[in-house]
């Protein structure tokens, strides 16, 4: 697999679900403490994202994939940002990606995180479905640093 692979199956295998998760609880108006759980995961798994995009980079021999992994990684880095702005940062990456990863990915149609890439670019033809649209409605203050315990 290589880097542009690696950073789209994250994306779509690792962290789109974890967006899902959130919209589902929203809709269903899940208590505070679901959506707190939820943020965790959330900073956890961009975290590990960037771990790796950033264990990838050494061996990254095209200078324009190795700037897109290191901002990838750079934007996925968790910085004591409200759940709010965890769930529009990750999902404008998500929202980005296809564009700047696709051309890097041999086979894309036969990787097993294409069909979850398509179904969201499905779902971002709807305005409303769009990052800042989309969680607007959270409280912004939801999981600031110190708004919760680990």
């Amino acid at each position: 697999m290589n880097a542009a692979d690696t950073a789209l199956s994250l994306l779509f295998r690792k962290l789109h679900p974890l967006l899902e998760d959130a919209a589902h609880a929203l809709a269903s108006r899940a208590p505070r403490k679901e959506l707190e759980k939820l943020h965790v995961k959330l900073v956890k798994a961009r975290l590990v994202a960037a771990e790796a995009l950033e264990k990838a980079l050494p061996e990254i021999g095209d200078e324009a994939l190795a700037e897109a992994v290191a901002e990838l990684a750079d934007n996925l880095q968790p910085s004591g940002e409200s759940f709010q702005e965890s769930l529009i940062l990750t999902q404008l990456c998500l929202e980005d990606a296809p564009g700047t990863f696709l051309p890097f990915v041999p086979s894309p149609d036969e990787a097993p995180w294409m069909k979850r890439l398509q179904a969201f670019q499905v779902l971002l033809q709807d305005p409303a479905q769009q990052a800042e649209s989309r969680w607007e409605s959270l409280d912004p203050e939801l999981g600031e640093m110190g708004g919760f315990d680990e």
